[in-house]
């Protein structure tokens, strides 16, 4: 019979090993000051070549750059950076150094002092947030992904396995219906990496290739048609029992790199 001790350490090792294998994101979180906005899109856009460098060199796979919409000059940030990496090992990986020869090959120890300079002066980050994906719409997207709605979900301690079986056993299928029929492009859920909890700890992400199609989707007739002995009421129940919204925000791609 397996010890206490015995029994923690498979779990920790299970932990270990899901967050090892499971696909990140990092999301980095940007201040910027009223009337800075060009300047920082300058500089990002500069930063661009350096995780397209990344990419190429197989340690990220995409690098994208967004608008947080409805943010004023005290939000807590105006545009975020979203970097995802294969697994642990590449996000560990980080290959800044050898993409930024690769970029910009001509540039000397002056020059490269100028850039970070530059790079602070134009923001500030805010925040850096670690996620890793716990499940997502296999349906492919009909067009390409450029807003995105956000609601950060907050789930009581012991909770999470119940909380993630409703997402893949309703919420996924209902999605994956919706991108079928036109109604939004892609789905996912992401879990913050230990010891990153703040406020939250899942992120639900929901794409759309334009603003009218966020609103064109309807939850209560997908259920009816997918699982009809589902009360919708029932169903609204199950998930606030689950889990708490506690912020959501609405992104508009600015740019990217990609594999696509």
């Amino acid at each position: 019979m397996k010890t206490l001790k015995q029994t923690f350490l498979v779990l920790a090792m299970l932990v270990i090993a899901t967050f090892t294998m499971a696909q990140m994101a990092v999301v980095e979180y940007m201040k910027v000051k009223p009337g800075d906005g060009n300047k920082y899109l300058s500089m990002e856009k500069a930063w661009k070549k350096i995780h397209d460098a990344r990419m190429k060199a197989g340690l990220i796979e995409s690098w994208s750059l967004y608008e947080n919409m409805f943010a004023g000059a005290n939000e807590p940030y105006q545009y975020a950076v979203v970097t995802v990496y294969k697994d642990m090992a590449a996000y560990e990986a980080e290959g800044y150094e050898a993409a930024g020869r690769a970029a910009y090959p001509n540039y000397n120890d002056k020059d490269w002092d100028d850039f970070y300079i530059k790079t602070n002066d134009s923001r500030v980050m805010s925040t850096i947030d670690v996620y890793t994906l716990v499940t997502a719409a296999d349906a492919k997207a009909s067009k390409p992904e450029k807003y995105f709605a956000l609601s950060m979900m907050n789930v009581k301690p012991g909770g999470e396995g119940a909380y993630e079986k409703i997402e893949k056993d309703y919420y996924k299928p209902m999605h994956e219906d919706m991108i079928k029929t036109g109604k939004m492009e892609g789905w996912s859920i992401w879990a913050k990496h230990p010891g990153n909890y703040r406020n939250d700890q899942y992120i639900a992400v929901n794409s759309y290739s334009t603003v009218a199609q966020i609103t064109s989707g309807s939850y209560f007739e997908t259920l009816k048609k997918l699982m009809p002995n589902m009360k919708m009421d029932d169903l609204a129940a199950k998930t606030t029992a689950a889990r708490t919204i506690t912020e959501e925000f609405t992104w508009k791609m600015i740019d990217d790199v990609s594999k696509n």
